[in-house]
C-alpha cells in the first residue's frame, strides 16, 4: 500500500489529533507572520503620519509666503538699487541720492532674466523748496509702468500714476487744503490731484508723487534716475550677499541696499513655522520609533516563547501518535515495511501538518493588518522547521523499533 495512501488514512483515522497537531503550527506561525504584519502597518501608518505632517507643513509655509508677499506689496519694496559712487552716509541724511544713473538700467536688469528679484520700478528722488507755497518737500518719480522680469503673484506692488497726475502726502494736502481733481502749481507746472494718502506718520506725509517723465523734466533730469526700487524673490529672502552679487554682475556701477526690517518681517513666520513644523515631526518620528523599540523587544520575547511551547506540544503530540500507533507500526513491519518506509510515512504526515499548519498560521496572522503575500513563504518555512523539530525524534524511534518487541507487547 502507498506510504501517501496509509498517511491519509491515518489521518482520516485520528482526525482530532492531526487538527491539535495544526492548530499548534498554526498558533507558532500566526504569532510570528501576526507580529511582523503588525510591526509592518506600523512602519507604514508611521510612514502615512509623517507624510501627512509634512504636507500639512508645506501647505502652512505657502499660506504663510502668500500672506507674506501681499504684506509686503503693502508695505513697499525691500531693495534699492543706488549708483556706485554715491555716499550712503548723505543718502541716508538727506533722504535720496545726489548721483544719477541712466534710467536704461531697469530695461538692462529685465532683460538679464534676473533671478533674485521680482519687480523693478526705476525712481528719481529729491528734496526742494516748493517754490508756490515756500514748502520744503521730497518729489518722487516713479517709472510709468512696471518692468517685471518674473510675476511671482497675480497683483502688483505698485500703482503707476499717470501722466499730469499728482499724488499729495498728509500733511500736504492737510495744510494746504488740496482736494482729489484739483489742480496744483509745482515749480510752474500745472497737475491735478490724483490721490492724497492718509497721515503715515514719516517722511511720506511731506512727499508729492509724480509720473517719471514729468519728475525728470520738472527736476532737469532727462533720461536719468537716481535709485531703482525692487521686491526680493522668495528664494533670495534674507539672502542679501546673493542679490548683491547678482545684481553688481549685471550693473558694475550700481551698489545695493536692503531694508533689514523688511527683510526680517517677512521671514520670521516663515522661519518660525518651518522650525516648528520639522521639530513636530522630529518629535513625533522619535516617540514612534520609540514606542515600535519597545514593541520589537516585546516582540522578541513573546514570539520565540510561544514557538518553543507550540513546538514542545507538537513534540508531545508526536510521541503520543507514535505511542497509539506502535500495533499499526508493528504489522507495517511485520508484512515487509522497512524502517526508512516508516520514517518516511511519519516524515509525509509531518510535511501535511506544515503545509497545513502554515497555510493556517499566515491567514490568522494576516487578520491584525494587511496580508502580506510575501510572508506566506516564510510562514511554510518556520512551519516545516518547527514540525522538523517537532517530529524527527518520535519519527526516528517509531522506524527503530522491533516489530517482533511491539506484537510480543500488544
Amino acid at each position: 500500500m502507498a506510504i501517501f495512501h496509509l498517511a491519509i488514512m491515518e489521518i482520516a483515522h485520528r482526525k482530532v489529533s492531526f487538527l491539535f497537531a495544526v492548530l499548534s503550527i498554526a498558533v507558532a506561525v500566526g504569532s510570528l507572520t501576526g507580529t511582523l504584519t503588525l510591526l509592518q502597518g506600523y512602519d507604514v501608518q508611521t510612514q502615512a503620519i509623517l507624510e501627512t505632517k509634512q504636507a500639512d507643513l508645506e501647505k502652512r509655509v505657502t499660506r504663510i509666503n502668500d500672506d507674506i508677499r501681499k504684506a509686503m506689496q503693502k508695505l513697499g519694496f525691500n531693495i534699492i538699487i543706488l549708483p556706485k559712487d554715491q555716499n550712503l552716509g548723505d543718502w541716508y541724511a538727506q533722504d535720496y541720492a545726489s548721483k544719477y544713473m541712466p534710467l536704461g538700467y531697469v530695461d538692462q536688469l529685465a532683460r538679464s532674466n534676473i533671478e533674485t528679484l521680482e519687480h523693478l520700478v526705476p525712481c528719481l528722488r529729491q528734496r526742494i523748496t516748493w517754490p508756490e507755497t515756500k514748502w520744503t518737500i521730497l518729489v518722487v518719480g516713479t517709472g510709468d509702468k512696471i518692468v517685471d522680469p518674473q510675476i511671482q503673484s497675480g497683483e502688483l506692488p505698485f500703482e503707476p500714476i499717470p501722466k499730469g497726475r499728482i499724488i499729495l502726502g498728509h500733511e500736504i494736502h492737510r495744510a494746504l487744503g488740496f482736494k482729489v481733481g484739483q489742480t496744483v502749481t509745482l515749480m510752474k507746472h500745472e497737475f491735478t490731484v490724483h490721490k492724497c494718502h492718509p497721515e503715515h506718520g514719516n517722511k511720506d506725509d511731506v512727499t508729492v508723487w509724480l509720473d517719471l517723465l514729468d519728475a525728470q523734466e520738472l527736476l532737469d533730469k532727462k533720461g536719468l534716475i537716481n535709485e531703482i526700487h525692487a521686491l526680493e524673490m522668495q528664494g533670495a529672502w534674507s539672502n542679501i550677499s546673493r542679490v548683491r552679487e547678482e545684481i553688481t554682475h549685471i550693473l558694475p556701477n550700481a551698489q545695493v541696499v536692503e531694508i533689514t526690517s523688511l527683510a526680517s518681517a517677512k521671514t520670521a513666520a516663515r522661519t518660525k513655522a518651518l522650525e516648528e513644523g520639522k521639530a513636530s515631526i522630529q518629535r513625533e518620528r522619535e516617540s514612534r520609533e520609540t514606542l515600535q523599540a519597545t514593541q520589537k523587544r516585546l516582540a522578541c520575547i513573546l514570539v520565540p516563547l510561544v514557538l518553543l511551547i507550540c513546538t514542545g506540544w507538537l513534540s508531545l503530540l508526536s510521541f503520543r501518535n507514535v505511542q497509539d500507533r506502535r500495533s499499526e507500526i508493528g504489522i507495517l513491519m511485520s508484512l515487509g515495511y522497512a524502517s526508512g518506509e516508516i520514517l518516511r510515512l511519519f516524515l509525509f504526515r509531518s510535511l501535511l501538518l506544515a503545509f497545513f499548519g502554515g497555510f493556517a498560521g499566515f491567514f490568522c496572522g494576516g487578520l491584525v493588518g494587511t496580508l502580506d503575500s510575501r510572508l506566506l513563504v516564510p510562514a511554510l518555512l518556520v512551519a516545516g522547521v518547527i514540525t522538523a523539530v517537532a517530529v524527527w525524534g518520535p519519527a526516528v524511534r517509531a522506524s527503530q523499533q522491533d516489530p517482533a518487541d511491539i506484537l510480543r507487547c500488544d
